[in-house]
């Protein structure tokens, strides 16, 4: 009875339905006490009169009759919920040392004030729930809480309550406690791997915490078996680019969250899962770079580069996964070899890279030197690059002076051979030869008539 009642307490607030703060009376009171106390509550909200009760726990007729109901019960369920409250400061009824009450209380306090940042959980979490845990271990270990726990045992007074209990509130008070550190880890996944540092340290027997651990992680370690199994069907089918995308979108992360709760050191079922799940990351690696393009297509270069990205970023994700030496040796080798492959085809394809703007035909007027080049025959580099026929408004040739004098003597040449020929006489048929035997005429003498002679052999006078 003691520790159902602990389970129906545990939650994310264990202190919300304690019953001696739902009805505001002390943890030692009688059973007469709570008889005056129920009688005067009851009849005040059933008058909605103001009451000295916890105006944010919002309690009704209902709530308070259910309190009152199980402090005037089973004194086994009661004693769990002494334990959950403060004892107050002594003397009391159980005749307990001052610090026996302090320690107690102080835990409680601690406790609830880590669970004040449930809702906005900070980087100082995790320092209040280690607070937390040291103050309990120290309730727990202080010879006055035994002493306390056995004065209510006598206090009590009922056969169904007997130092039994004393050993159920060791065993299953923990769990009560450390139940709102998990929530607030599933609930934040950035403050998991913190948090769960914070259930290994909280003071309770190794067994407790084992079966605390083992409880937490069944259902993810089945969920990730099962999303194993499937990532493999697929490889088998062919389909490797999904299964290795599962295992990195869905089988790694949980991976990791049932690491921080069973460490592979310990628990050799959480080593198989990581195990697996490395070797089936490494193989679609292999599989994702055996089917690119071969290193001689230069058409698939790029292709296989982007092949070789995504295979290294698998294999990284299977050397965290990895438990196994051998097996991280391997995983390891095979990353080497990808990431060498890798930066080699980086250097092809810039060596193989075009020019994004072509080199000009002529120099930039900006950059030429500001003093000449020195005089005499200069060796001017070999232009490789391809000449472009200039446009009708560029033709501008440059300015040669031989070439001036030589076109200045061609058109003075000429034009004296011109003038030479245009002033030379031009020839007639007087100035022509004749032929021998011809018959001239030859004017007569005035003194003597006309008549014909034959003119001797020449020119004719």
């Amino acid at each position: 009875m003691t520790a159902a009642r602990l389970r129906e307490l545990a939650g994310p607030d264990p202190y919300r339905d304690n019953a001696f703060r739902v009805v505001n009376v002390a943890t030692d009171a009688d059973r007469r006490t709570l008889r005056d106390r129920r009688r005067v509550v009851l009849a005040a909200l059933a008058a909605g009169a103001d009451t000295d009760l916890d105006h944010t726990l919002h309690v009704d007729t209902d709530r308070a009759r259910a309190a009152f109901d199980l402090l005037l019960g089973d004194p086994r369920r009661r004693i769990a919920d002494e334990v959950l409250w403060t004892w107050g400061t002594p003397p009391g009824r159980c005749g307990c040392a001052p610090d026996a009450h302090a320690a107690h209380d102080a835990a409680i306090s601690a406790h609830r004030f880590a669970l004040a940042e449930h809702a906005t959980p900070g980087a100082s979490t995790t320092v209040h729930w280690r607070e937390a845990a040291r103050s309990w271990d120290a309730a727990l270990r202080s010879a006055g809480f035994t002493e306390h726990i056995r004065s209510r045992i006598a206090d009590l007074d009922d056969p169904r309550l007997g130092e039994s209990v004393l050993t159920v509130l060791i065993d299953e008070l923990p769990l009560v406690l450390v139940k709102p550190v998990l929530g607030l880890a599933v609930s934040h996944p950035e403050w998991q791997r913190d948090l769960y540092d914070v259930v290994r340290e909280w003071p309770m027997p190794d067994p407790v915490r084992d079966r605390l651990m083992e409880q937490l992680a069944t259902p993810i370690r089945d969920s990730t078996i099962t999303a194993l199994d499937a990532a493999y069907e697929m490889f088998e089918l062919g389909d490797f680019r999904t299964a290795a995308q599962r295992v990195e979108n869905t089988i790694a992360p949980a991976t990791r969250e049932l690491e921080a709760l069973l460490p592979a050191a310990r628990h050799p079922r959480t080593a198989v899962i990581r195990d697996r799940a490395a070797t089936l990351l490494g193989k679609c690696a292999h599989r994702l770079v055996s089917r690119s393009p071969h290193p001689r297509q230069v058409a698939g270069l790029s292709q296989r580069r982007d092949n070789l990205g995504h295979a290294a970023d698998w294999l990284r994700i299977a050397l965290e996964l990895v438990a196994e030496p051998d097996a991280a040796e391997r995983l390891r080798t095979q990353l080497a070899d990808v990431e060498a492959e890798l930066a080699e085809t980086g250097r092809t394809l810039d060596r193989l890279a075009m020019p994004a703007k072509p080199l000009p035909l002529t120099p930039d007027p900006a950059r030429r030197p500001a003093t000449l080049p020195p005089v005499g025959r200069q060796r001017l580099p070999v232009m490789t690059t391809a000449r472009r026929l200039p446009s009708l408004t560029n033709l501008r040739p440059p300015f040669r002076p031989s070439l001036l004098i030589v076109g200045v003597t061609v058109i003075l040449g000429f034009s004296i051979l011109v003038l030479a020929r245009c002033s030379s006489p031009q020839p007639d048929h007087r100035s022509l030869p004749t032929p021998i035997g011809s018959v001239t005429r030859i004017p007569a003498p005035p003194t003597t008539t006309s008549a014909y002679r034959i003119a001797p052999q020449g020119r004719a006078s």
